[in-house]
């Protein structure tokens, strides 16, 4: 509780302030805001189990990555019909064809978590709760 009041006293006022200059300022706040949420967040996951920012960092790297590269890829195919709906599903399409490659060939741990998350729901049972930090 106390985590999510010190994050409303940030935020409120930041993006209260930044809707008087557009929308653009407005994102930049919400931005903001977001970064200060990770470094409290990733100060109390560092206290209590020990897993800060660097290492939550790390065991993210694989996504971000497939996420950069699948996104790259979603970028280049915008434009390719002419007609903005339709580039909007060809590029989420190829954006999320991509990922599904990249996970695959990189065997990444998070394809297979989904994966067995989704046989669980399947199954009819709940999922088990699995983390890397100790």
């Amino acid at each position: 509780l106390q985590m999510e009041i010190a994050k409303g006293l940030i935020s409120i006022p930041l993006v209260w302030v930044a809707a008087f200059f557009g929308v653009q300022a407005l994102a930049w706040a919400v931005f903001c805001t977001s970064f200060v949420y990770v470094l409290i967040n990733t100060w109390y996951s560092q206290r209590l189990l020990g897993c800060g920012l660097r290492s939550q960092l790390l065991d993210m790297m694989p996504i971000l990555l497939a996420t950069l590269l699948s996104s790259a890829a979603a970028w280049l195919s915008l434009g390719w019909t002419g007609k903005p709906w339709l580039d909007l599903g060809v590029s989420v399409s190829i954006a999320a064809i991509a990922y599904m490659v990249i996970a695959v060939a990189f065997r990444m741990e998070a394809w297979r978590d989904m994966l067995n998350f989704v046989r669980t729901l399947r199954a009819g049972r709940p999922p088990s709760p699995q983390g890397s930090c100790p």
